[in-house]
């Protein structure tokens, strides 16, 4: 809880959170995190309810954000608190923080007297009419491929943010490392099943069903993209590499190697890159603890 003593800190952080939430959401998760490891668990959801309510009069689409900036840091921090693996607790904290914002898009689209799709609709043309300048004319981004991934890009977008948070904000406690973040070996069966279902499937035929799958698939390629960057991350420390150069080789290929990163995190899956390198170390080094 703040006290007297640091309590002007407090409301410094809280609305650098708040500003940041509408102007740049993907720093926003770097105050936030820091709320509520700080300050703790009471003051930090008693933060989020009475901002999020307060912005609700002045804002509602920047009172949606700060609520589920506030709640998606919230419930994986508290998670990663009770020793909840990051994967888990990531995927559990990113569900429940998707599944607020679309009930509250719903909720608000009623008031508005539409519904959910032409809301969301109305807001992927906005977004891609000011974005047009930067689109590719040999790749035009289409309206209709937004909306069909749409829950797709929500979940990385919030995985983005989780991984901001955790990376540049730590607990004082020890935690598990980013850079040994692995998800479960079973999840390339899910990737799988996905994949033949959005070649395979007729989308006249299977609309949804397709739909549905094409959205696994690509909520499993994020998760095999952040794990290609957790691989990156180890081997960059183990080689101690310099923090700018590491940061700049984080930056192209987490915004240029998308597909390569992707491919890096899959393969894991039967190459355990990091097991191999701690056994090589191991076998070379019997009596040096790593």
């Amino acid at each position: 809880m703040p006290t007297r003593k640091n309590l002007g800190l407090f409301i410094l952080v809280s609305a650098l959170t708040t500003a940041l939430s509408a102007a740049l959401m993907i720093m926003a998760p770097l105050p936030a995190r820091y709320l509520r490891l700080s300050y703790g668990r009471t003051a930090y959801w008693l933060f989020a309810v009475a901002s999020s309510t307060g912005l609700v009069f002045f804002s509602p689409a920047w009172a949606l954000s700060q609520f589920i900036l506030l709640l998606l840091i919230g419930l994986f921090t508290d998670l990663e608190q009770n020793r909840v693996p990051i994967f888990y607790a990531g995927l559990i904290s990113i569900f429940f923080s998707g599944v607020s914002m679309f009930f509250l898009l719903g909720t608000w689209a009623r008031a508005q007297q539409t519904s959910l799709v032409p809301l969301l609709k109305s807001y992927v043309e906005a977004a891609l009419a000011a974005s047009q300048k930067f689109q590719s004319a040999n790749m035009p981004i289409s309206v209709e491929l937004v909306m069909g991934v749409f829950p797709a890009i929500v979940s990385f977008v919030l995985m983005a943010m989780v991984c901001v948070s955790v990376l540049f904000v730590k607990p004082q406690t020890k935690t598990e490392k980013v850079s040994a973040f692995r998800a479960p070996d079973s999840l390339i069966w899910v990737f799988i099943l996905a994949l033949a279902a959005t070649f395979l499937l007729d989308v006249e035929k299977a609309f949804f069903v397709q739909k549905a799958a094409s959205n696994i698939l690509y909520f499993c390629g994020a998760i095999y993209y952040f794990q290609g960057l957790a691989i990156t991350g180890f081997f960059l420390n183990k080689m101690k590499v310099n923090y700018f150069l590491k940061a700049g080789l984080f930056f192209v290929m987490a915004l240029h190697l998308f597909v390569f990163v992707a491919a890096l995190g899959l393969s894991d899956v039967w190459f355990s890159y990091r097991s191999k390198w701690y056994k090589r170390l191991l076998k070379d080094n019997p009596r040096r603890d790593v």
